[in-house]
């Protein structure tokens, strides 16, 4: 082999192997494909749910599926827009069918869960976010709601884990520190429920939540106290003014907060 044709062969190996950079290669825009509108579009209607125009999402939702659009984010926006809407039956009978294809999407679960909770079906919910995070542990709001749901159903140690979980994915969520507050103190525990509220919101809000807390529990002279504090620390702080009229009447307030979608 003359030495001209060796370093001709050394640089035709020396390409063969080579690729493209992805800069070098023509990609076409996300929405010029009709599976990039279709997702463009559920997108849309998500937003127009965040909007509270529900019946709109419902409208461009009906599009979609004339147009043949499937995927398991086009059903689980569907539910959320007919449980926004009231049709609990409809947005279940959605999920169910979508379930049977997409058995192991943690969005799906969440979804079902959530419908659950706003049905008053815990233990069913408790099931649903079980599954989610099983199937999408790194998702902070499952992790979230599956805490909420646990101690919406008496089971505040149970909620300790995946609320505590839900913190590590997204230490920001002032709703994952609450309810994990809340979950502290329904066990007693209520210097760690302090210290947890008062990490996510004010003095004066940290002891009403506290306050909040015990009169959960069933113990109205120590969330009294709470509420005093509050208010010797914002005296027109509202809701301790309301919360220590409420305790003459004796009604147990719920847990002030819902599922994350």
């Amino acid at each position: 082999m003359s030495r001209h044709l060796a370093m001709l062969t050394v640089v035709a190996l020396g390409c063969a192997g080579r690729r493209l950079p992805r800069s070098e290669v023509d990609q076409p825009p996300i929405w010029s494909t009709r599976e990039g509108r279709d997702d463009t579009r559920v997108e849309l209607a998500e937003a127009l749910i965040d909007a509270n125009a529900p019946e709109a999402a419902l409208e461009m939702i009906a599009g979609l599926r004339a147009d043949g659009a499937t995927s398991s984010e086009l059903d689980r926006v569907h539910s959320r827009a007919l449980r926004e809407v009231g049709l609990f039956d409809d947005a279940q009978d959605v999920l169910n069918v979508s379930l049977r294809r997409h058995s192991r999407d943690g969005a799906l679960y969440n979804e079902l869960g959530i419908l659950q909770m706003d049905r008053q079906e815990v233990t069913e919910a408790i099931r649903s976010f079980e599954s989610a995070t099983r199937y999408t542990p790194d998702n902070a709001d499952f992790q979230n709601n599956l805490g909420f749901a646990r101690m919406s159903g008496g089971d505040a140690e149970g909620a300790l884990v995946p609320l505590r979980a839900a913190l590590k994915i997204d230490s920001t969520s002032r709703q994952t520190r609450n309810n994990l507050g809340f979950a502290l103190a329904a066990l007693g525990r209520d210097k760690e429920a302090w210290r947890v509220f008062r990490a996510s919101t004010s003095e004066a809000d940290a002891h009403y939540n506290l306050g909040l807390s015990r009169e959960l529990r069933g113990d109205p002279t120590a969330a009294r106290d709470a509420y005093i504090s509050a208010l010797k620390v914002q005296p027109d702080h509202r809701s301790a003014t309301d919360a220590l009229a409420r305790l003459a009447a004796g009604p147990q307030p719920e847990v002030p907060h819902a599922p994350t979608p």
